[in-house]
């Protein structure tokens, strides 16, 4: 009788001691969760990754030229870096309509100069390129590239557009995801882009 007593004492004590175990786990684990918000604010990313500037693109009036042509040229011109949003048919929907929704006003409101502004977009065919620049009528350059034209790591996932700066040199920095929800983290994103390399254009 005692030896039952015993083992059921031993039993309810490991069941307890596994319960509180499972507990702190599971508690552990909730406090280690990030939200998706926070993970994403990547605006002033030190990390750099390097453009292929080899592949061919197509301006906006449809002819063949060089990534490099695009992109250098809009760097050299003023030897400084640009602010460069990337896109594709293969991003969320929304996501993209909420971009090109904001860009115009937060830059006007920030007094961030198009010219400082280059878009490259991937699209299904040449019509597609065509309906959105007249469906959205923005005012920078829009140059149609191909799919992980850029060689960079998010292009390959392709679930977001997002933005980086271009260096002369051909690097890409400061990668930064927009989150629809959020759009006044697109306007800190900006702003602070602005204020590091546009500050003597205001």
């Amino acid at each position: 009788m005692k030896k039952t007593r015993t083992s059921l004492l031993l039993v309810c004590i490991t069941g307890i001691n596994l319960l509180f175990f499972t507990l702190g786990l599971k508690n552990s684990k909730s406090n280690k969760r990030i939200p998706v918000a926070s993970t994403q604010m990547t605006e002033i990313k030190t990390l750099k990754e390097i453009i292929n500037l080899d592949q061919a693109a197509w301006n906006d009036e449809n002819k063949k030229i060089q990534i490099d042509d695009i992109l250098r040229e809009k760097t050299r011109s003023s030897a400084r870096p640009c602010l460069v949003i990337r896109f594709s048919f293969r991003n969320c929907d929304l996501c993209t309509k909420n971009v090109f929704d904001n860009i115009v006003p937060i830059c006007n409101a920030l007094n961030l100069k198009y010219d400082h502004i280059q878009l490259l977009g991937t699209f299904l065919s040449d019509r597609d390129s065509l309906l959105f620049q007249n469906r959205k009528q923005l005012p920078y350059h829009l140059n149609t590239v191909p799919e992980n034209a850029l060689g960079l790591q998010l292009e390959q996932d392709a679930s977001y557009p997002f933005f980086f700066v271009l260096f002369p040199d051909g690097t890409a920095r400061h990668v930064f995801i927009p989150i629809k929800e959020d759009v006044e983290r697109t306007r800190r994103y900006l702003d602070i882009i602005r204020q590091k390399y546009f500050s003597d254009d205001q």
